[in-house]
C-alpha cells in the first residue's frame, strides 16, 4: 500500500465527477476507504486487478453491510453511501466503503514460491495496480476494458561462479488476453535463451519451509528458445496467445493466467553495456 493515500472527499470538494483510486498493490491486506457517497464504481482502464471487493453500509442486511463484486465488464451501478456519523457494529470504526482486490495479490518477496529459481538468480517482481473509478454523479460513460501494459527493461545476468546465469522477470496480466514478448539484441548476442510460462493463483494453500503460501499452477507456454542473433538494431517477436481448444490440455482460454514469467539464461552480461546490450520490450493487452 502506498502513502498519502488519495481521499474521496477531496474531489468532492472540488465538485468533480468521480473520485479514482490508482494505486500500486502489496498484499490482498490493502483496503481502501471512500468517504463519500458513490453512485457506480467500475475498474479503471490502468488497472492490472481485474476484479474488486466492495464493502458498504446497508440497512437491509441484519450485519449492516453488504458487498459487490465488480469485474472489468461489469461495474456497479447504483447507489453506497457512505455514513460517516455512524459505526458498523463491533467494529467501532466508521461506517465507510472499502473496497480490496478480489484477486489474489503476491506478497512479496517470497511468494509464490518458485523451486527453479537459484539463489543467485536475479529476480525482478513487477508489483500489480488497482485503478477504480469512483462516481458521484450518474455516469456518462463507464470503461468495458483495460488499456495496454507496457515494460520495457535492458537483461542483466548476475555471474554464478560457473555455467549459465538466469533471470526471471514476473509481469501481472491478470487475464489479459494476448502476452507479447520482442527482444532487441544489437550487438547480435549468442548462447541466449528464454523460457515463458503463465501461472494462476488459487485460494487453497501449501506448507512450505518458512510458512504456508497460496498455491500456484505453473504451465509453459514457450519451452527455452534461442533469442535471435540479429544485428544492428533488429528485432525478433514472440507471440504468447492462447485460444480457446478443448482438445488440447495445453491450449489454454484465452485471459487465463495471472502472472507471466519471462527468464532468460545465459552468461553473465550487464544490461547497461553499450557491447553487451540485450534488452526486451512485453506488452499484454486484450487486443491482438
Amino acid at each position: 500500500m502506498s502513502y498519502p493515500q488519495n481521499t474521496s472527499s477531496k474531489s468532492v470538494l472540488n465538485n468533480q465527477e468521480m473520485f479514482r483510486l490508482n494505486t500500486p498493490l502489496d498484499s490482498n491486506g490493502d483496503i481502501y476507504e471512500i468517504d463519500t457517497s458513490i453512485k457506480a464504481i467500475a475498474i479503471g482502464p490502468e488497472s492490472d486487478i481485474q476484479n474488486a471487493r466492495v464493502w458498504y453500509p446497508s440497512a437491509q442486511n441484519a450485519n449492516g453491510i453488504e458487498t459487490a463484486l465488480v469485474s472489468v465488464d461489469d461495474p456497479f451501478v447504483g447507489r453506497m453511501d457512505a455514513l460517516m456519523s455512524e459505526e458498523y457494529p463491533q467494529l467501532g470504526s466508521k461506517r465507510r466503503i472499502l473496497v480490496a482486490s478480489d484477486d489474489i495479490v503476491p506478497v512479496l518477496p517470497g511468494m509464490p514460491r518458485v523451486e527453479s529459481e537459484g539463489a543467485s538468480d536475479l529476480i525482478v517482481w513487477h508489483k500489480p495496480s488497482i485503478d477504480l473509478l469512483c462516481y458521484h454523479q450518474e455516469p456518462r460513460f463507464l470503461p468495458s476494458t483495460r488499456s495496454e501494459r507496457q515494460w520495457q527493461q535492458a537483461v542483466t545476468i548476475y555471474d554464478n561462479g560457473g555455467g549459465d546465469g538466469i533471470s526471471w522477470y514476473y509481469f501481472p496480466v491478470y487475464r489479459r488476453k494476448y502476452f507479447h514478448v520482442r527482444f532487441a539484441n544489437p550487438a547480435g548476442l549468442t548462447d541466449y535463451d528464454f523460457l515463458l510460462e503463465g501461472f494462476t493463483f488459487h485460494r487453497s494453500y501449501r506448507q512450505i519451509a518458512d510458512g504456508e503460501y497460496p498455491s500456484s499452477n505453473f504451465d509453459t507456454i514457450i519451452t527455452w528458445t534461442a533469442i535471435a542473433n540479429t544485428f544492428y538494431g533488429g528485432e525478433h517477436i514472440y507471440y504468447a496467445d492462447r485460444v480457446p481448444d478443448i482438445s488440447s490440455p495445453r491450449a489454454y482460454p484465452m485471459g487465463y493466467f495471472d502472472y507471466i514469467r519471462l527468464a532468460i539464461r545465459g552468461d553473465a552480461i550487464d544490461g547497461g553495456s553499450e557491447t553487451t546490450r540485450l534488452s526486451f520490450d512485453v506488452i499484454a493487452t486484450d487486443w491482438a
